[in-house]
């Protein structure tokens, strides 16, 4: 097993990043590759680890897991983006409590100077617009709203995560 350790695809993918997104049986896959000495925190060709991968797969145990084995949260991707940048991302609350209880730091920016507690702040603040919109419902447009949200969006150079992640699969 040894000569397989470091083996990667040419998306940069190891044996450890495919068991993650493909396997059923994931936990014992892992485990047995940890116990080979596959790397936790090993990147691929977009600086995404296994736990990166689980976050965004949105698999509470194959997450837990990695975080119980020693992987490190706070690895930035090559938008300078963590596990829970992304889990914030798509408001997966018990996640980020997840990464949070394993040290996850919130205070860590990308390469666009947000951070992962601001990710939370503007998730948010959209969860607590939209109960708002249904509310006051026709008394204002849509396309009212979508030039507010789009000029916000700008000033900040956020981008949602499915246009980030789109170019993402293995």
């Amino acid at each position: 097993m040894k000569s397989y350790e470091r083996e990667k695809d040419v998306n940069g993918h190891t044996a450890l990043h495919y068991a993650i997104c493909y396997n059923d049986k994931k936990s014992n896959t892992i485990r047995l590759l940890v116990l080979y000495g596959f790397s936790l925190n090993e990147l691929d060709s977009q600086y995404w680890t296994p736990l990166h991968w689980a976050v965004f797969r949105g698999i509470d145990s194959d997450i837990t897991l990695l975080l119980e084995l020693g992987a490190d949260p706070n690895v930035q991707d090559d938008r300078g983006r963590t596990p829970l940048h992304y889990a914030s991302w798509i408001m997966q609350e018990e996640v980020v409590q997840l990464l949070l209880n394993y040290g996850a730091d919130p205070t860590l920016e990308d390469i666009d100077n947000v951070s992962a507690e601001e990710v939370m702040l503007i998730m948010s603040r959209a969860v607590v617009y939209g109960k708002v919109y249904r509310r006051i419902g026709s008394r204002k447009s849509i396309s009212d709203l979508k030039s507010r949200c789009s000029s916000t969006a700008k000033e900040k150079a956020h981008a949602p995560l499915a246009n980030h992640v789109r170019r993402r699969s293995i």
